[in-house]
């Protein structure tokens, strides 16, 4: 570090008693070559029985002048050559209207080269949030929101807890597609159980079609311990039925069932959308491409691992985890 950025290092250091910045909690993993900027702690709704991913703090909102001293340490300890950034943790929005464009203009002044400033957000968050001000934002600056969508089926995102319906999905990624922002909306494999998998998948791909936002990232529900769902979950003891809210179970959806799921849902979607699946937890991995001109190949794809998977060239775990 040179001298002028040792002097600028110090001054902050002094003025706001940070040294090096928060970190993000979590991240997608689209977002792996990002510059992390915490504008939130935590998830505002934490409420969805199968997740644990912030069980470990209450939901926080940081102040304006927080998040700038933290740009400024990444400044100067990053250089200003960023060309992705991604706001954390749970919804950025949360932040306010006007507190966030002010944090999205002084990203912007201070990286030049940024092509995307991202985070993610909730339908309950964006559904609160009127046309005009996501409009403002993305005039500001912020250009892709991450949404949690899981399912569109309104009997399984109340078994979940997800805290809204299919109908209030389509609304949040209308709004979001409206204001000009990127999309990316994301579904989990194997949330319905095998009881439910068929409204799950159908529903799922009714709220995609109406929305057709510009990214669909699958996952699949897998193992997190401290998840409501798994209290019960029994890995070893071969009990793998999911808790349900606010009671009763059902039975964890097996590998050949998630790649019933997957087929399903790319006949169904009728979307012009850029298909991932990038996570740890999905079993096809290699399923990607954009609907609908790649359709075939995804189905191609699935279609070699029934394969493998009948003959027992292809061996799949029976339980995902979460990692």
């Amino acid at each position: 570090m040179d001298e002028e950025r040792t002097r600028k290092l110090k001054e902050v250091t002094e003025r706001t008693g940070r040294v090096v910045p928060e970190m993000v909690a979590i991240r997608p993993p689209s977002e792996a070559k990002s510059l992390l900027i915490r504008a939130t702690r935590g998830c505002s709704w934490k409420r969805c029985v199968y997740c644990s991913a912030y069980m470990g703090g209450d939901f926080s909102v940081r102040t304006v002048d927080e998040i700038k001293a933290d740009v400024e340490l990444s400044l100067l300890y990053y250089g200003p050559d960023a060309q992705s950034i991604f706001l954390g943790d749970g919804d950025a929005l949360e932040l306010g209207i006007d507190p966030l464009i002010e944090v999205l203009r002084f990203i912007h002044s201070c990286f030049p080269r940024l092509e995307r400033v991202t985070s993610y957000s909730t339908p309950l968050t964006l559904n609160h949030t009127p046309a005009a001000d996501l409009k403002r934002i993305k005039e500001a600056g912020l250009s892709r929101l991450h949404v949690g969508m899981e399912s569109g089926d309104d009997e399984v995102l109340h078994l979940m807890q997800k805290g809204v319906g299919g109908e209030a999905q389509v609304e949040a990624g209308r709004r979001v597609m409206e204001s000009g922002m990127e999309l990316s909306e994301y579904i989990m494999l194997g949330l319905g159980g095998e009881e439910r998998w068929e409204q799950h998948i159908e529903n799922s791909a009714r709220v995609l079609n109406a929305i057709n936002p510009h990214f669909l990232r699958v996952r699949t529900l897998a193992y997190a311990q401290g998840a409501p769902t798994f209290e019960e979950f029994d890995v070893r003891g071969g009990k793998l039925k999911l808790k349900l809210f606010p009671e009763g179970y059902a039975q964890l959806q097996t590998p050949e069932g998630i790649l019933l799921e997957l087929r399903t849902l790319l006949k169904k979607l009728e979307v012009s959308t850029v298909v991932t699946s990038d996570h740890s937890s999905n079993y096809f991995p290699e399923v990607r491409g954009k609907l609908p001109e790649d359709r075939e190949a995804m189905l191609s794809v699935l279609d070699e691992y029934e394969k493998g998977m009948a003959d027992g060239t292809i061996k799949l775990p029976r339980v995902k985890l979460f990692t």
